[in-house]
C-alpha cells in the first residue's frame, strides 16, 4: 500500500525548523504580548490564531467575553471568569487571546479563530456582534511581573497600589484623569462610576494574582497584602454592575497550586478563594481531548488530510490482521480495542496513540509535568530530528511512537528529563546517563541498545525496522521515568512488542520477541534492565532501574499517586475511625460515583449529583438514630465552598429552600424520619491537610512494595515505621478535619409559626471529632437536640407532653415515632428503652395511664413490657381536686384543648367551629365523676345554635402527600403507609383543636 508519510505531508513551522526543533516562547506571556510585543510573534493576532487550536473551551471563553463587551444582550454572559488550571494548562494562552479580542478586535475577527468566536458569540447573544466590539479598553495586570513595593515608572507611572495600577492603565496613563478618579477607588460604587465614565467597554485581565500575593505577604508589609482582596472584591462587584465590562483572573486552584505562602498569605488566598467562588465562573480552555490537536497545530503549518490519516491507519490494521499473532498483542491496548484505532490515529497523527497515552495520561498526572508546555518541547525537538533523518534517506516510522523519540538528540533527551516528569535532580542525572549508555549516545553510534541494532547480522530489520532494539529500549526508558497508573513502573511485554512493530509483512512477532529477550540478556543486553513479576494476574513488567534512596523513591511514588487513590485511602480510614456512640447506626456515605471535577463551575449540577448520591445511598431508616459520615471527596463545609453540600444535606433532611432564598434549591427528598438523621461533614480548609497525609501514606505503601526496598532488611524496617507514622498522621488529621455536624431543628418565629431548618454545630475541642458518635451526641445535647444519658425520665416525658397537650390520647406507637421524626422532640440516647422507662415510671407514680383499645387500663410489671408498637393510648390521670371550668364564650378549639388537659370529654351540639353558648354540667363541679360534658354551640358569626345539621363548617381539612410506588399488597411498605395515615390523623386533629 502506498501511503504518503507524515514528513512529506505535514510542513513544520518555519520558526521551529529555523531553531532546529527549539520552540521559542513555548510558555506564552501576557506581559510580553502587551509590554514587549517586538519580542514575541504571538503579539500579532494573526500569528496567534495560526498557532492556536480553537478548543471549545477557548472559543466559549472568548465568545462570552465578546458578548459582555460588544453585545446589547450582555446579561447572556457572565461578567467575571477565573482560570484555575494547573501550570501548563493553557491559562496564559487564553489571556493572550482575550487581550487580542479586546485590544485588536477587528484584526482577530478576520482570523480563523475570530470567525469561530464571533459565530459562537452571536449564538449566545442572539444577535450579530460588531467587528470592533465597541472599541473596548483592556486593562492588563500581569501580577507575576508586578512588585507590590517597588514600582516601575515605565509601566506604572505615578500609581502605587494594585487598584491605582488598574486605574493608570484604564485611563491610558492620563495623569489628569488618574487624579480625577483616584479618590473613587475606595468603594465599589466609585469603581463602577469610573468604568462607566469611560464610555467604552472595559476588560480587565489579571494574570497569576497569587504571585503578587506571595510577594505582598512575604514580610510584615501587610498593607500591600490586605489591599488585594479588598480591591478585587470591589472590582468584581463593579464589573458585575457595569453592563459592558468583564474581568478574567488567573488563580490556580488551591489544591493544585504550588505557590508557597506565609500564614498571612494563606489567609489572603482563602479570602480570594471565597470571592472566586461567589463572583467568578470557572473556565477551562483545554481538556484532555484537545491535547494532541493543540500540539499538532503548534508544530505544523497545515492540517493533515483525512485521507492520508485513514490510509496510515489502514496500513497498520491490515498488517496486524495479516499476522494472527499480532492481533492478541494489540488487543491489550485501549487505543486498538473495539475499532478505536482509526479515530485514535486521526486524533494523534503524526504521533502514535501509545505515546499520547503515556505523555498525555501517565505523565500528565505528575505534579511537576506541564502537559502542553513540556510535551511541545519534547515533540518539536523529536519531529525536527526525525525530519532530518528523512531528508537524509534514513528510516523514519509512519507514526511517531514512544519508542521513536530520538534520545540521540540532546534537545529531545533534555526536554524529556527536564519536563518535570522526573522530580528528583539526582534521578534526572542518573536517567541521562542511562539514556546515553544503555540506549543510544549523542553520536547515534553507541549505547547498548543502539549497538545491538548496528551489530545485528543482515536480516529483515536492516531495512524495515533497523532500530528495533533502540525503539524498545527507548520505550523502557520513557516508562521507567515515573510511576504510571496504580503506581506501576516500566512496560509490559505486549507494550514493547507494539512499540517495535512496523506495518511490514516481514515483521513477525517471534522475531520481535527474540530481540526483546536479547535486551534482557545479562551479558549482551541492557545494563540497567530489571523485571517485576505481575501481581493479581497482571503481566510482568520490564524497566530500567537506577539505585535510589528512600526519599527519592517516596518523592517518585508521591508524584504518581492519583486522586482516586487518595480518595480511596480517605474513605477507608473514615470507615475505620467512625464510631456510633449513642446512635443506633453509624454509616459512611461514599461519593465515589460523583465526578467532582466534571462539575467544576456548575454548582446546580453538582448539587443535584450530591443529592442523588444521598438518595441512592438511603438516609431514611425508621425508628433509628443515624449518624451519617459524608465522604470528604464530595461533601465539605465552610471556606466559601459549601453551598452544594448545604443544599444537598438540606434536601436529605426534607427541607425546602430557606425563606427569601433567590438562588436555585433542590427539591426535598421523600424522607419520613429526618429528625433522627445527623450528618458529619469535613472542614474545607482542613481537608487539604487530610489529602496530603493520605497521599503520603499511599506513596509510602507503594514504596514498601518495590523489590529494592522489600529485599533490604534495614530499608524495609524503616519503611514499616514510616508507614505506621503516616497512618497515625492521617488518622489524626482526619479526626481533626471532621468538625461539622448538621441536623434538622425546629424554630418558632414571632408570629408563633414553626419552621424546620438545618442546625449546625462545630466541634472545636481537641481530641474530639465528628467521626465519633459519642462526641457528636454531646454537642447535640448542648444544642438541645438530644438528651444526655440518664436525663430523660418521667419528669422530662411529662414536660414534653404538657407542652404539647395534643399528645394525650395518642397511641404509644405514634408517641414513640414522634421522637424519631419530629424536630421539636429531642433524640433519646437509648431510644425505645428510655421512652419505655419514662412511661413505666410515670404510670407507677400515678401521673399517667395506658388504655387499651377497649378503654381498659393496661398494666406492665417492668419497663420492657411497655409495648411501644401498640395502639394503646397514653392518658393523663385526672386531678381529684380539678373542677369543671366555665366553657361559655370559648371557641370549640379552646374548649377542647382545655378539656383535654383536665381529662374531660366534650359532647358538642351545634356547629363544630362555633362558640360555646351553654353547658350541661355547671362550672365548678368536680371533674372526677363528671362524665362527658354536653355543650351547645352557636355560629361564630352570631347565628343561633342548632343541631349538627346547621349551617356551620364541617371541620374538613384537605392535605396533600406524596408516596410514589407504595401499594397495600407490599407489607414492606408498612412504615411508609403508617406515615401517610398518621399525617391524615394529625390533620384531622388540627382541624378540631
Amino acid at each position: 500500500m502506498s501511503v504518503q508519510p507524515w514528513w512529506e505531508h505535514l510542513k513544520l513551522r518555519d520558526e521551529i525548523a529555523q531553531a532546529k526543533g527549539n520552540v521559542n516562547d513555548v510558555q506564552m506571556s501576557l506581559f510580553r504580548a502587551v509590554y514587549r510585543p517586538d519580542q514575541v510573534p504571538y503579539s500579532l493576532p494573526s500569528y496567534y490564531s495560526d498557532i492556536t487550536f480553537p478548543t471549545s473551551g477557548l472559543v466559549d471563553l472568548l465568545a462570552n467575553v465578546a458578548v459582555r463587551l460588544g453585545s446589547s444582550a450582555t446579561e447572556s454572559a457572565k461578567p467575571v471568569w477565573r482560570g484555575d488550571q494547573a501550570m501548563g494548562g493553557g491559562k496564559s494562552h487564553g489571556l493572550v487571546g482575550l487581550y487580542h479580542l479586546a485590544n485588536s478586535p477587528a484584526a482577530l475577527h478576520g482570523t480563523e479563530l475570530g470567525e469561530l468566536v464571533w459565530q459562537e458569540a452571536a449564538r449566545i447573544a442572539g444577535e450579530k456582534l460588531p467587528a470592533d466590539l465597541g472599541d473596548p479598553i483592556v486593562v492588563v495586570l500581569p501580577c507575576d511581573e508586578l512588585d507590590p513595593v517597588h514600582f516601575d515608572k515605565n509601566v506604572d507611572g505615578i500609581a502605587e497600589t494594585l487598584a491605582e495600577r488598574w486605574l493608570w492603565r484604564l485611563v491610558g496613563e492620563n495623569t489628569e484623569q488618574f487624579k480625577q478618579h483616584r479618590d473613587s477607588l475606595g468603594t465599589k460604587e466609585g469603581i463602577t462610576g469610573i468604568i462607566q465614565s469611560m464610555g467604552r467597554p472595559v476588560l480587565t485581565l489579571v494574570d497569576e494574582i497569587l504571585d503578587y500575593v506571595q510577594k505582598a505577604t512575604a514580610t510584615d508589609q501587610q498593607k500591600e497584602g490586605t489591599e488585594v482582596p479588598i480591591f478585587t472584591k470591589m472590582l468584581f462587584e463593579a464589573t458585575k454592575n457595569s453592563p459592558h465590562a468583564a474581568a478574567v483572573v488567573v488563580m490556580i486552584s488551591s489544591e493544585d497550586d504550588r505557590v508557597s505562602l506565609t500564614g498571612f498569605g494563606e489567609t489572603i488566598r482563602s479570602d480570594l478563594e471565597g470571592q472566586m467562588y461567589k463572583y467568578a465562573s470557572v473556565t477551562t480552555t483545554t481538556t484532555g481531548a484537545d491535547f494532541a490537536s493543540i500540539i499538532r497545530r503548534r508544530l505544523f503549518e497545515n492540517d493533515p488530510d483525512p485521507a492520508v490519516m485513514k490510509a496510515t491507519a489502514d496500513l497498520f490494521s491490515q498488517a496486524v490482521s495479516a499476522g494472527s499473532k499480532w492481533t492478541s498483542v494489540f488487543d491489550e491496548h485501549a487505543w486498538w480495542k473495539a475499532g478505536a484505532w482509526p479515530n485514535e490515529v486521526a486524533r494523534c497523527y503524526p504521533f502514535h496513540p501509545d505515546v499520547m497515552a503515556l505523555i498525555g495520561g501517565d505523565w500528565a498526572r505528575q505534579a511537576g509535568f506541564q502537559k502542553v508546555r513540556s510535551t511541545l518541547q519534547i515533540f518539536s525537538a523529536a519531529v525536527w530530528t526525525l525530519s532530518q533523518r528523512a531528508k537524509n534517506d534514513q528510516w523514519v516510522p509512519y507514526l511517531i511512537g514512544m519508542g521513536d523519540l530520538p534520545l540521540s538528540d540532546p534537545r529531545t533527551r533534555e526536554a524529556i528529563t527536564n519536563s518535570g516528569v522526573v522530580a528528583d535532580h539526582t534521578m534526572q542525572v542518573n536517567f541521562r546517563e542511562i539514556a546515553i549508555s544503555d540506549v543510544v549516545n549523542d553520536q547515534d553510534d553507541s549505547g547498548n541498545a543502539r549497538r545491538l541494532d548496528l551489530n545485528r547480522p543482515a536480516d529483515l530489520f536492516t531495512a524495515a525496522n533497523p532500530r528495533v532494539a533502540e525503539r524498545m529500549a527507548t520505550a523502557l526508558f520513557l516508562t521507567s521515568l515515573t510511576p504510571r497508573a496504580q503506581g506501576a513502573i516500566g512496560a509490559t511485554e505486549a507494550e514493547l512488542a507494539c512499540t517495535a512493530f512496523v506495518p511490514d509483512p516481514s515483521c513477525a512477532l517471534p522475531t520481535v520477541e527474540a530481540v526483546r529477550q536479547t535486551l534482557e540478556d545479562p551479558n549482551d543486553g541492557l545494563a540497567t534492565v530489571d523485571s517485576r513479576a505481575g501481581k493479581g494476574g497482571l503481566p510482568r513488567r520490564l524497566l530500567l532501574s537506577t539505585k535510589m534512596t528512600l526519599p527519592m523513591f517516596l518523592r517518585q511514588q508521591r508524584a504518581a499517586v492519583e486522586e482516586q487513590d487518595v480518595n480511596a485511602a480517605i474513605r477507608t480510614y473514615c470507615q475505620q475511625e467512625m464510631k456510633s456512640g449513642p446512635f443506633d447506626v453509624v454509616d459512611f456515605v461514599s461519593a465515589e460515583s460523583v465526578d467532582i471535577d466534571a462539575y467544576k463551575g456548575q454548582g446546580k449540577e453538582l448539587t443535584e449529583a450530591l443529592t442523588q448520591c444521598l438518595l441512592d445511598h438511603g438516609v431514611d431508616d425508621a425508628r433509628k438514630t443515624r449518624l451519617y459520615i459524608l465522604d470528604p471527596y464530595g461533601f465539605t463545609l465552610l471556606n466559601g465552598q459549601d453551598s452544594e453540600t448545604r443544599k444537598a444535606v438540606g434536601a436529605a433532611l426534607g427541607l425546602n429552600a430557606p425563606a427569601g432564598a433567590t438562588e436555585w434549591w433542590p427539591s426535598p427528598l421523600p424522607v419520613a424520619w429526618p429528625s433522627s438523621a445527623v450528618f458529619s461533614v469535613v472542614n474545607t480548609q482542613k481537608r487539604k491537610t487530610v489529602r496530603a497525609s493520605a497521599r503520603d501514606l499511599v506513596a509510602m505503601q507503594r514504596v514498601a512494595e518495590i523489590p529494592a526496598i522489600a529485599d533490604d532488611e534495614a530499608l524495609n524496617t524503616q519503611v514499616g515505621d514510616d508507614i505506621r507514622e503516616a497512618k497515625d498522621r492521617l488518622v489524626r488529621h482526619l479526626r481533626s478535619a471532621f468538625q461539622h455536624v448538621v441536623y434538622v431543628r425546629q424554630e418558632t418565629d414571632a408570629s408563633g409559626a414553626t419552621h424546620r431548618l438545618a442546625g449546625t454545630e462545630k466541634i472545636t475541642k481537641d481530641n474530639e471529632t465528628a467521626l465519633n458518635g459519642q462526641h457528636v451526641w454531646a454537642y447535640l445535647v448542648e444544642a438541645q437536640k438530644a438528651y444526655a444519658t440518664g436525663d430523660f425520665d418521667k419528669v422530662a416525658l411529662l414536660h414534653q407532653l404538657q407542652l404539647h397537650p395534643n399528645t394525650w390520647g395518642q397511641p404509644l406507637q405514634k408517641i414513640r415515632d414522634d421522637f424519631y421524626k419530629t424536630p421539636r422532640l429531642s433524640l433519646l440516647p437509648s431510644g425505645d428503652s428510655d421512652l419505655q422507662r419514662a412511661i413505666f415510671d410515670a404510670v407507677q407514680a400515678g401521673e399517667v395511664r395506658v388504655l387499651t383499645t377497649e378503654g381498659q387500663e393496661a398494666h406492665a410489671s417492668t419497663p420492657a413490657e411497655v409495648n411501644l408498637s401498640s395502639t394503646y393510648t397514653l392518658e393523663k390521670l385526672v386531678d381529684p381536686e380539678a373542677v369543671v371550668p366555665d366553657f361559655t364564650g370559648m371557641t370549640v378549639a379552646d374548649a377542647q384543648a382545655k378539656a383535654k388537659q383536665l381529662g374531660l370529654d366534650l359532647e358538642i351540639s351545634g356547629p363544630s367551629t362555633g362558640v360555646i353558648q351553654n353547658q350541661a354540667v355547671a362550672a365548678g363541679a368536680p371533674v372526677s365523676g363528671a362524665g362527658p360534658v354536653q355543650v351547645e354551640t352557636k355560629s361564630a358569626g352570631g347565628g343561633g345554635g342548632g343541631g349538627g345539621g346547621g349551617g356551620g363548617s364541617t371541620g374538613e381539612k384537605e392535605i396533600a402527600f406524596s408516596k410514589p410506588g407504595i401499594t397495600f399488597a407490599d407489607t414492606s411498605n408498612n412504615d411508609a403507609l403508617y406515615s401517610v395515615f398518621m399525617r391524615i390523623a394529625e390533620a384531622e386533629l388540627a382541624a378540631v383543636t
